[in-house]
């Protein structure tokens, strides 16, 4: 695979769908600022996408907020435990997923707004202690047990106020996907600090409140 194949590999439904999750995205930014009273798109936030695969959703959300930052964080590495995820062995080989690293780290070359980590949300929390997002957006393997270690230290990485969005809170009995799982647990035993702030298709928003 290389960089063009990468990028025309697309479907039109799958364009369509991604441009969808960009307005619901929208939705999710204007409910939690409407009060600012001022256009969402032009707000200067700080975006993180944990879970970046080839870059098509990192390039619509730059496209969609110009003002914004964002820190890519993705381990591109195949998963020796979760062998059906997204990244597990059954669905990828390491050659595909460095070859997609390669790709993102050439398509936001010059782009100043862009950082990329490549590596775990741990991994990147451990080595910026001190980073923190107004958004984050999760988008990662869709096990339970790192989709909810993305949530965890997500929690390290945000503020009162901030939005975490979660891509594919679906059931998905043919998949091991965990997602749906991962966040009921974690606001479950966050009850105080996390409440569901909205969901829309397979997308879903958690506020932090204290």
């Amino acid at each position: 695979m290389n960089g063009l194949n990468i990028e025309n590999a697309e479907s039109e439904s799958a364009v369509n769908a991604r441009m969808r999750r960009i307005d619901i995205f929208k939705a999710f930014l204007f409910w939690n600022y409407m009060d600012s009273q001022q256009d969402i798109s032009l707000l200067k936030l700080k975006m993180v996408e944990i879970g970046v695969d080839t870059g098509h959703f990192s390039s619509a959300l730059l496209a969609a907020f110009p003002n914004c930052s964002l820190q890519l964080i993705d381990p591109w590495k195949l998963s020796t435990t979760e062998s059906n995820a997204i990244h597990g062995s059954h669905n990828t080989t390491q050659s595909n997923l460095d070859e997609k690293y390669l790709h993102v780290k050439n398509k936001f070359a010059s782009e100043s707004r862009v950082s990329i980590f490549r590596g775990t949300a741990r991994e990147f929390h451990s080595e910026s202690p001190n980073y923190f997002a107004d958004v984050i957006y999760i988008d990662g393997d869709h096990s339970f047990l790192n989709c909810h270690e993305d949530l965890v230290i997500s929690d390290s990485m945000n503020k009162p106020g901030s939005l975490v969005i979660l891509d594919d809170y679906m059931w998905q009995p043919n998949h091991r996907w965990g997602v749906v799982q991962a966040i009921n647990v974690f606001i479950g035993s966050n009850p105080q600090r996390y409440m569901v702030h909205g969901k829309v298709d397979g997308q879903v928003s958690i506020i932090r409140l204290e």
